[in-house]
């Protein structure tokens, strides 16, 4: 129901001249069922196609050799090598983001009752820190920044009776200084005006949306543009505005080019491609106007700006992202899984990517993505609780580069590639570094990696298993990391919580070290294209091994709890602070990295994890699984605190609180004694929640 849900908002928001919401929501479900014969709705009905990518189909466009392309950033040329670069935490469920005015702006809709106001958080792209929280009254949908300005597209009312309007922040002092009403999003800056739609209703009428270009020095609408039919985005580029169009009838045009010196549309593109039609990105002289989808793959079609004519046939991309920006000779794309992929404007191909860090917080047709042109970063808003900045270029004088995340970093020499890419269902990023290009997915084990291995190159992989073994035994060791002749021997064989490493070919050589610095648990794996290792070779890698540092690592204290597969280490979140004390009380260590939201709780004689959520948030299904004998056959009273129980683990409710315990991590899977289960309960009913 959630996308149903969705497509209605949008339709009761997003668009003008169209009738009611439910009249269009009809209209959608109808072209979703004729799709096969035409186009299907707009924005939200899209995410309804299913998108499957083929891991071979991506790894087969990886070209392994090749010119990287170039731009120019602040004059000088660089060299594209994108990469995650920083990921910061904003505060649940992100929603837009805009780049502009020197910051990066991220709207935060409200969390209660931890967050009770809709937020725009404010970060300085020369940190990557959050460095103001503006709290808004009303629920922003979309920004916008430039021309002097943020600018807010905001929602009051009931969902019956909407009120539009468009709010302006001022940069200088993050505070809201003018209301333009009956006007709203889709929203887009640019030629010297915002651009937005009228949402008066009446005005709108049966000729469709009217284009509303405000002057940013009066806050005042200065034109008004009749299209003929329903806008659904605008965008501003390449010395135009551009308007995606919603249902349009054969000539109305899916891309209206508007020329903003008259004011006036000066062409009506029809794109002659079954599928959806999508807001373009502008750049290189081109709007391309992404299609969804035909056999699984987006169509880019390539509008030329000076003549508003398609130029050449559909470029049909396999990886079938969400378009955002175009910078240095590529079409950057968004997948659904957070993906970055960047196709080249000369040769039609992907030949840059960066894997998915997170999700992105939604998907097509207007990903929560934005270009900051200056510095060549892709900022992209996560499902959780971040957004991740992704650099384009080696870095700005073709020097080195760094790998950053979770207070642990390493330096790569010119030349080098690297990303950090936490899989699926796994708790840390784990760093890769190698001499050559390292393919679009890979796993643990860096098996597609290992493929393009040179005799002449070198994989790094360093991966942190502190929640998955976080008091396994391993050499406690002090920074730099230098590899000897010992770590040569046997790399293949490992301590049995970690998986050994079976694919190495008998001419690599492979050097492997286990090791903690602290509470931190690391496995670094160096491979090498040939066997013995080359001590040219080991002594560079020793020298990238020199600039590692681990250090403590904490999300941004912020209010709000955000735990997410980190652990519940938020400071000041009330279950965070309520649970140390509780383990605390009952004398128990704490290994607050536990993953998924649980700490590892340990004694001298077991170790287990442990997680608390609010008693109201526990489902009413999981209450009746608890009283189900076949599911938890176990009950024991606990001071006077009834205590669910079976082989995997306890449960049970303390005041406002509802506490899991489960086996804990490979090799440790006891539970807490009688005599500890009986102490921790204890605890439990004597800590107040919340705590003071």
């Amino acid at each position: 129901m959630r996308l149903e849900e969705e497509l209605r908002r949008a339709l009761r928001e997003g668009v003008s001249g169209v009738g009611t919401s439910e009249e269009a929501w009809d209209a959608i479900e109808r072209r979703l069922e004729g799709e096969a014969s035409g186009r299907s709705g707009r924005r939200f009905a899209v995410a309804a196609v299913a998108l499957t990518v083929s891991a071979a189909s991506l790894v087969g466009l990886w070209h392994a050799f090749r010119s990287a392309p170039t731009d120019r950033l602040g004059g000088e040329p660089v060299d594209l090598h994108p990469r995650v670069t920083a990921v910061v935490p904003v505060g649940p469920s992100p929603g837009d983001v805009a780049v502009g005015e020197g910051a990066v702006w991220v709207a935060v809709p409200a969390q209660p009752p931890a967050q009770d106001r809709q937020l725009i958080v404010r970060i300085d792209p020369a940190t990557n820190d959050v460095i103001a929280r503006i709290p808004m009254d009303d629920y922003i949908e979309e920004l916008a920044a430039g021309e002097g300005g943020v600018w807010a597209n905001a929602v009051a009312g009931t969902a019956a009776n909407p009120v539009f309007s468009i709010v302006r922040i001022d940069p200088a002092t993050n505070e809201v200084v003018a209301t333009i009403r009956d006007v709203s999003g889709p929203l887009a800056v640019g030629e010297a005006a915002l651009w937005a739609v009228d949402r008066a209703g009446a005005r709108a009428g049966p000729e469709g949306s009217t284009l509303l270009r405000i002057d940013p020095g009066t806050n005042r609408v200065a034109a008004r543009i009749p299209l003929g039919v329903a806008l659904w985005e605008v965008e501003v580029g390449d010395s135009y505005v551009w308007v995606l169009t919603f249902e349009p009838e054969q000539g109305d045009g899916d891309i209206l080019q508007v020329d903003p010196r008259t004011n006036e549309v000066v062409a009506r593109i029809d794109v002659p491609v079954p599928g959806s039609v999508f807001a373009p990105a502008l750049g290189e002289g081109a709007a391309w106007v992404p299609v969804c989808c035909v056999d699984n793959e987006l169509n880019l079609v390539r509008v030329d700006v000076s003549s508003g004519q398609i130029v050449g046939v559909p470029i049909r991309v396999t990886q079938a992202g969400a378009p955002v920006a175009v910078a240095a000779g590529h079409v950057w794309m968004v997948a659904e899984d957070g993906a970055l992929y960047g196709m080249n404007v000369a040769t039609s191909e992907v030949d840059e990517t960066v894997s998915g860090f997170d999700w992105p917080a939604g998907t097509f047709p207007d990903p929560p993505a934005e270009l900051d042109a200056d510095r060549l970063a892709v900022w992209v808003a996560n499902y959780r609780d971040s957004v991740t900045r992704i650099d384009l270029a080696a870095s700005a004088g073709g020097g080195p580069s760094s790998l950053e995340a979770e207070g642990t970093s390493l330096v790569l020499p010119e030349g080098w590639r690297g990303r950090t890419d936490p899989l699926p269902g796994y708790t840390h990023p784990i760093f890769q570094a190698a001499t050559f290009a390292l393919p679009l997915l890979d796993g643990i084990e860096a098996t597609d990696a290992r493929g393009g291995i040179g005799p002449d190159d070198v994989l790094i992989v360093l991966e942190e298993f502190t929640a998955l073994c976080p008091s396994c035994p391993s050499e406690s060791s002090g920074l730099p990391i230098t590899l000897g002749n010992d770590d040569f021997e046997d790399a293949t064989t490992v301590p049995k919580w970690l998986p050994p490493l079976t694919d190495v070919p008998p001419d690599h050589a492979l050097a492997r070290r286990v090791f903690n610095v602290g509470p931190r648990y690391f496995d670094l794996r160096v491979e090498f294209g040939s066997a013995p290792a080359r001590d040219e070779l080991v002594a560079e890698v020793n020298r990238v091994l020199a600039t590692l540092t681990i250090g403590e690592w904490a999300p941004e204290p912020n209010g709000i709890c955000q735990w997410n597969e980190i652990g519940m280490l938020d400071p000041d979140c009330p279950q965070t602070q309520w649970l140390r004390k509780v383990l605390t009380t009952a004398g128990f260590e704490i290994n607050e990295r536990g993953g998924s939201g649980a700490w590892v709780a340990r004694s001298d004689k077991v170790q287990f994890f442990i997680w608390v959520e609010e008693a109201d948030g526990v489902s009413n299904d999981h209450l009746a699984l608890l009283e189900d004998a076949d599911a938890f056959p176990v009950r024991r009273d606990v001071d006077g605190v009834t205590v669910y129980g079976n082989d995997q683990g306890w449960e049970w409710r303390a005041e406002r609180v509802h506490v899991f315990i489960r086996q804990g991590p490979h090799g440790y899977t006891k539970l807490p004694t009688l005599e500890e289960l009986s102490a921790l309960v204890g605890s439990s009913l004597e800590v107040p929640y919340p705590p003071a």
